[in-house]
């Protein structure tokens, strides 16, 4: 979780100007990323949400956890019918 409030912050700083893309960029991927990758996954809905892209940035919440469940419980199901 504090991951996805410092990549808030950092967000907003960088949409207001308070600090240059390039250091956003070290810090949300370098920093945050190495802190959370769920930073990633809130940022990038509150992205499309901010851009104006509702839709997909639910669809993107709703769906992403979801598959990612069902994609990792395939492979553990199609690693036991191989053993």
């Amino acid at each position: 979780m504090l991951g996805c409030f410092m990549a808030g912050l950092i967000f907003q700083a960088l949409q207001s100007k308070f600090i240059d893309q390039n250091i956003s960029t070290i810090l949300l991927v370098g920093f945050c990323g190495g802190l959370t990758t769920f930073s990633g996954y809130a940022l990038g809905a509150l992205n499309d949400f901010s851009n104006g892209l509702e839709l997909k940035a639910i669809v993107y919440l709703s769906l992403s956890p979801i598959l990612g469940v069902v994609f990792a419980l395939s492979g553990v199901k199609f690693l036991k019918v191989l053993s």
